[in-house]
């Protein structure tokens, strides 16, 4: 009976560790407002933070966060905002990153470039009211 009731602590603690889509989405926002800054420095160090926090919770075993959109996502805001400060060659390994998870192998560079800006113009970040 005691080896049932520790297994059963084990799991049960175990599965409450895991962390879920709230975590994640208030994880997340904290993140992101960096993006939405005047700077694009700023703006770019958010996006990078993002990478790092979705691999922390992919490895955690978050199941409610679709981990192939947010990276296509990233990838494509990744590749806007280096092509946006003149990095083009940094905005092409983003790029290569946006193919290599995208399920949308067909774009271009520029579709991927243009289709950020206009994701930019719904979220208006203050870096790109600069130029």
């Amino acid at each position: 009976m005691s080896r049932a009731l520790i297994f059963l602590i084990l799991v049960v603690s175990l599965t409450a560790c895991r962390p879920t889509y709230e975590d994640w989405s208030r994880d997340w926002n904290k993140v992101f407002q960096g993006y939405m800054t005047g700077d694009p420095q700023t703006a770019k160090a958010a996006l990078l933070q993002e990478e790092t926090l979705i691999a922390s919770h992919e490895a955690r075993g978050n199941r409610g966060v679709d981990f192939v959109a947010v990276r296509t996502v990233l990838y494509s805001q990744l590749c806007g905002i280096t092509a946006y400060m003149g990095q083009t060659n940094e905005a092409r390994l983003y790029y290569q990153k946006y193919l290599e998870v995208s399920p949308k192998k067909d774009m271009t560079f520029d579709e991927v470039i243009a289709a950020d800006k206009k994701g930019d113009e719904l979220l208006k970040p203050k870096w790109r009211e600069q130029k």
